[in-house]
């Protein structure tokens, strides 16, 4: 047996590491998405001049930084150059740049803020006001 039969690694790898083979279509980026577009085909309905206009309605921020990155891709940069300038994770601006291709511009500044939901209900609340409203001898305690 000289080398001739494929171990089953041998064979998956080589289907997906062939270069040779052709593709159809935008070559697949990292976990079968398709590639982030750039330059023209970047945000097709947005221009320059209108990205900007729309980042200096937005106050500093991180609404203001992603947009900065989208202008960065919408001028053909790519995304560890763009990450370089603006010192950022390239990680970061790709994570910038697919949410983009998800939600759309419109949601810059939509989103709610992160964090879990009250443990305490509005009545649970208002209790614990007018506890806060007493003196301690209405309850039996000394001070």
């Amino acid at each position: 047996m000289a080398g001739t039969i494929k171990t089953a690694q041998e064979a998956e790898t080589n289907g997906v590491l062939n270069r040779d083979t052709p593709t159809k279509g935008p070559r697949l980026a990292a976990k079968g998405e398709d590639r982030i577009q750039r330059g023209k085909t970047f945000m097709k309905d947005w221009t320059l001049p209108k990205m900007e206009t729309c980042m200096k309605g937005h106050k500093e921020g991180k609404e203001k930084t992603v947009l900065l990155a989208y202008i960065k891709r919408k001028e053909s940069k790519k995304i560890s150059t763009a990450a370089i300038e603006m010192r950022e994770s390239p990680d970061t601006v790709r994570g910038w740049l697919t949410r983009e291709r998800d939600r759309g511009l419109y949601d810059l500044d939509e989103h709610k803020p992160p964090g879990g939901a009250p443990m305490l209900d509005y009545m649970m609340v208002e209790t614990i006001r007018g506890w806060m409203s007493k003196s301690p001898t209405e309850f039996g305690y000394k001070k």
